[in-house]
């Protein structure tokens, strides 16, 4: 990482900064297990004993293989596994065996499952002869294998704090991330990737550098804090993603980012290897492909060959068109209107900020009524040639034709402006959610930790109301954890972050990321008398999901609330908590439906205005509730905080994915160009393809 650019070395020293990465790539593959036992009834030994395996095809010929695991023709590589130390003699009256590991090569099989035939050629002395055979053969069948790409998205630019400056930066996340893509014909399973934490592999100045791991997310969904990512299984001509969200103590631009393979030689080394190639790719930033038929999991913007791609989550790579000199902008208060070009590629434009950097990005919408999702409008800031910073705004879109992209701009809030809300509850039946008859806990003491946007440290206290509820008010931008201190009688149970971005452990809810003037809520904390008992574990995790269109005020629209059981044991006595956001929001009516293993079928699970009681979710099973309303609002297009909380008796050891919550902008009436989509086909074509999915795990 460079934290300067070429012109600027001549006016100061950089400050250079090169980092490695040491990854491991694990998957379950296919192995053989070969025994051999020789049985010596006789009263002489057997000496200079010699077993060589022969692999054959279906006409019997032979077939190349290797003990070697160096990349050649072989189609088998194979291992003695005992005795370890070879064999050589067979004692009287006694039997050994032998073992060894036979694994196919990529060859082996290409695009179809392929016979293939071991036999083994014997010889010993006994005595003074010489003796030798042949074991007949016997059939292995060998599955296609998988052949994975993996691809590296690493950010050209990141910003923490400028050593050049006197001011402290504060650090902004950015993302490293991977995808894994399969071209073989069979899946690969249990695909993981295990990292290391980036260590300076070279730093010429010196400088105090850390990365911090903020998150980790696989696909949409979010995954332990930790450098290890746990793809699962990638079927034949499909991908994978994760990603790592870090942080950089120094800002500066990379210029050096390797990921080499060396393949382990316990399973075969490069001649069994599955992976054929990595690649290190410039991100420029994660973006969503809108088309229909796509699903929602980030896409990565990429620079290659002096232009853009777009490197989808689905494994297809596609060209992307920078139109910015064909691109007209107009302002008019705090809304800047964007007229972009038709092209029959994904278009970026990256156009001057007009208020260079100095008013935040509220929302984008297109000029049909329908949102721009947020990773598709961002700001970014580079340094010019004369050092000082030059401020952009990004767009990207699909192809399509001539249309307008409208930005909306917000007064920069006060620095101590945000606000962090929650309570601390009695939670008699341990399932996380605030039950009616479940109060809240007075007078308990919380803790607020962090360190603001100037890497100031500070360092709050309050107590909960008589209802158990706590407010940190006048709270600056930056990084914060929240503390509930232990209570004598009591323990800990489960933490919800609300509708924070932070990461909740029991007691404490920390990494929470607040924007100047930003006011998370919601946040809670659980008390227990005691440790409930163990009924069975489950895994639930909960997702909102929206139309691409902007919802608009006085229309018709649709929501979507999607809750997994993806556990292998029965979930009781499921529920989902819903705040609703506004009053302005109104509902007519509610649906619920159970997908098992492909079935789609209505389940008369019970919603009304802040709980939907599921009751008992078999094994790998999905409900969804939609809920159908209109919003009304008459002023400007207006933000709106969607949250939920899944929660059920039996305990659930991961809760990254217990909450959900996600924005929507409601944009003011349109008589002239109200919306035109059919709402009931949506949710038709949305349940479908759920339960299309469902039917397609194995």
């Amino acid at each position: 990482m460079s934290s300067c650019s070429a012109a600027r070395a001549t006016a100061a020293q950089c400050a250079e900064i090169k980092f490695s990465l040491s990854q491991q790539a694990s998957f379950e593959r296919q192995a053989f297990d070969a025994r051999l036992t020789l049985h010596n009834a006789s009263p002489l030994p057997l000496t200079d004993v010699k077993v060589e395996l022969r692999f054959l095809d279906t006409q019997l010929q032979p077939v190349l293989a290797s003990m070697e695991s160096v990349s050649s023709q072989a189609s088998f590589f194979y291992q003695l596994l005992a005795p370890t130390t070879g064999l050589s003699t067979v004692t009287a009256q006694r039997a050994e065996t032998l073992h060894w590991q036979i694994i196919p090569a990529k060859g082996a099989a290409v695009s179809a499952t392929t016979r293939y035939y071991l036999a083994a050629k014997v010889s010993y002395t006994q005595g003074e002869r010489r003796e030798e055979f042949d074991v007949q053969p016997i059939a292995i069948v060998v599955k296609p294998l998988p052949e994975l790409t993996v691809d590296y998205f690493l950010p050209i630019e990141v910003y923490g704090d400028d050593p050049f400056t006197a001011e402290i930066e504060p650090p902004i996340p950015f993302t490293l991330g991977v995808r894994v893509k399969n071209s073989g014909a069979s899946p690969s399973i249990a695909t993981t990737i295990e990292s290391a934490q980036p260590t300076i592999r070279e730093n010429k100045k010196n400088l105090l550098t850390q990365w911090k791991l903020l998150s980790t997310r696989v696909g949409a969904q979010p995954a332990e804090r930790r450098m290890q990512l746990n793809l699962r299984n990638i079927d034949p001509d499909s991908a994978r993603v994760g990603r790592w969200i870090m942080t950089s103590q120094l800002s500066g631009r990379f210029v050096d980012f390797t990921a080499a393979i060396r393949h382990g030689d316990a399973l075969g080394g490069e001649l069994t290897s599955l992976i054929k190639q990595t690649r290190q790719l410039p991100l420029l930033h994660d973006v969503l492909d809108t088309r229909a038929g796509r699903d929602d999991i980030l896409d990565f913007l990429v620079s290659k060959d002096n232009g853009l791609r777009l490197f989808s989550s689905e494994g297809d790579d596609t060209e992307v068109n920078d139109v910015s000199i064909d691109t007209t902008s107009h302002r008019k208060d705090l809304y800047l209107s964007l007229s972009l070009p038709k092209n029959a590629h994904f278009r970026y434009v990256k156009i001057d900020d007009p208020w260079k950097g100095q008013k935040p990005l509220l929302a984008a919408y297109r000029g049909d009524g329908s949102n721009l999702p947020a990773a598709n409008a961002w700001l970014s800031k580079t340094r010019n040639e004369q050092l000082q910073w030059h401020y952009s705004i990004n767009v990207f879109l699909p192809p399509g034709r001539e249309e307008t992209v409208i930005a909306e701009f917000s007064e920069p809030p006060l620095e101590n402006s945000g606000q962090i809300t929650g309570s601390v509850f009695y939670d008699t039946n341990g399932n996380g959610l605030v039950d009616k008859g479940e109060r809240g806990v007075a007078k308990v003491p919380l803790t607020l930790k962090g360190i603001d946007s100037q890497g100031r440290q500070w360092l709050h206290k309050v107590k909960t109301d008589r209802a158990g509820r706590f407010s940190f008010d006048k709270v600056v931008a930056g990084t914060w954890s929240v503390n509930v201190e232990p209570l004598t009688g009591f323990v800990d149970g489960k933490s919800s972050p609300g509708t924070a971005s932070g990461h909740a452990v029991v007691g404490q809810i920390r990494d929470i990321a607040l924007s100047p003037g930003e006011k998370v809520n919601q946040l809670l904390f659980a008390k227990q008398t005691a440790i409930l008992p163990d009924v069975g574990r489950a895994d639930l995790d909960i997702q909102w999901v929206f139309p691409s269109v902007m919802a608009q005020s006085y229309q018709p629209w649709s929501v979507m609330l999607i809750v997994n059981n993806r556990s292998p044991l029965l979930a009781k006595d499921v529920r989902v908590q819903v705040p609703w956001p506004t009053r302005s929001i109104s509902y007519k009516k509610s649906r619920s439906w159970s997908i098992q293993r492909g079935a789609l079928s209505e389940h008369p699970s019970h919603w009304q205005q802040g709980e939907w009681h599921i009751g008992e979710m078999a094994a790998n099973s999905q409900r969804v509730l939609v809920i159908e309303g209109f919003i009304r609002f008459s002023a400007r297009p207006q933000k709106v905080n969607f949250f939920a909380q899944v929660g059920s008796e039996s305990p659930d050891d991961n809760l990254d994915n217990n909450v959900a919550h996600q924005s929507i902008v409601v944009s003011e009436y349109q008589q002239k160009n109200p919306l035109n989509v059919d709402f009931n086909q949506w949710i038709e074509d949305k349940l479908a393809a759920l339960a299309t999915k469902a039917m397609s795990k194995p």
